[in-house]
């Protein structure tokens, strides 16, 4: 057991202990609510892009396979100890499942950033320069993997107690610090993208704007979320550990990852229906008793139109395509109008 000072914990309350749960209860509930979202947009996806890449869809299982391991250690690590007559604050409580569903819940974060910084890449072009900073910024992002990794072995190894590994200076650096490099990122991947989505809105087609548009707001409020529950997460870890307060963002935070990854890849029939619906463009000219319509004839002789004029019309017909590119590394028609 290391040796650290055990200081009093005002939020204990040792003739009411289920009170020292209740912010667990309220967290693991959400993180549950989460989570059943997360399996419908899973089932959603594999049912209508059953064409994308071997390698994305297991991606998809790969993400969902760790959020329900995460859920089942955040039941495994809080209701067991709710049948103890002390608190879960008290120094005798080792959570080691809870402390395994740390480095699976920073696993999470990374796994989605990085297929965010993939995202980035293509619409950039595939720049070397973008590549170069996309690189710092994955570097960056591994750390909560690597934090993650580092706090969880300390914590077993010595055997940690809540209350001692927010006490030791080396754990509780590690988690402040590992979820403030996954708000950090989540905001670089939000503003990148929709910097690089707002210089692309130069099309002369509405359909293409609009797919844009709804792209740049799709992007913003899905990284958002994740940085602003990491971003409460770490000062919440940093003020008022072991009032557990922090539980209520902490325990959600992998289900969320999940959600907006899935929402993402779900959300691109929806964006391609945005081009679809651009409606045609057609140019109508009703001809004028005063200026009759002529052709050329064969030899370069203009000849007056029989018929009545007033019933012209010239129309002007025109066909455009536009191609998206995917996720998957494919091109894909994103419907044709004619006017």
């Amino acid at each position: 057991m290391a040796d650290v000072p055990l200081i009093p914990v005002d939020c204990m309350d040792l003739k009411n202990p289920l009170r020292s749960y209740i912010f667990n209860i309220v967290a693991i509930a959400l993180s549950c609510a989460l989570w059943g979202a997360g399996c419908m947009q899973t089932f959603l996806y594999y049912l209508n892009y059953e064409s994308d890449h071997f390698l994305l869809k297991t991606m998809v299982a790969f993400l969902w396979s760790l959020d329900t391991v995460v859920e089942v250690l955040n039941f495994v690590g809080t209701f067991p100890a709710m049948a103890s007559p002390l608190p879960i604050t008290t120094a005798a409580y080792v959570p080691r499942v809870l402390y395994v569903r740390v480095l699976l819940t920073n696993v999470v974060a990374f796994t989605v950033q990085l297929f965010f910084l993939y995202r980035i890449y293509r619409l950039s072009g595939r720049r070397r320069t973008t590549l170069v900073c996309l690189a710092i910024v994955a570097s960056i992002s591994f750390y909560q993997v690597a934090g993650a990794l580092l706090f969880t072995a300390y914590a077993l190894a010595k055997s940690l107690s809540v209350v001692e590994v927010y006490h030791v200076p080396l754990t509780n650096a590690l988690q402040v610090s590992c979820r403030a490099v996954g708000a950090f990122t989540d905001v670089v991947i939000a503003v990148w993208m929709a910097v690089i989505l707002q210089k692309k809105r130069r099309s002369l087609f509405r359909g293409t704007d609009r797919l844009i548009f709804r792209l740049t707001l799709l992007t913003i409020s899905t990284g958002l979320w994740t940085a602003v529950l990491a971003i409460v997460d770490f000062s919440l870890i940093a003020s008022q550990p072991l009032a557990l307060v922090f539980t209520l963002f902490e325990y959600p935070l992998s289900a969320l990852y999940v959600n907006t990854f899935l929402a993402n890849l779900n959300a691109r029939n929806y964006m391609r229906s945005g081009a679809r619906s651009d409606g045609p463009v057609s140019l109508g000219i009703r001809a004028s008793d005063d200026v009759p319509l002529t052709r050329v004839g064969q030899k370069g002789h203009f000849i007056r139109q029989q018929g009545s004029l007033s019933d012209r019309i010239v129309a002007v017909q025109m066909d455009k395509s536009v191609i998206i590119s995917s996720d998957t590394g494919s091109t894909i028609d994103a419907g044709t109008s004619k006017a």
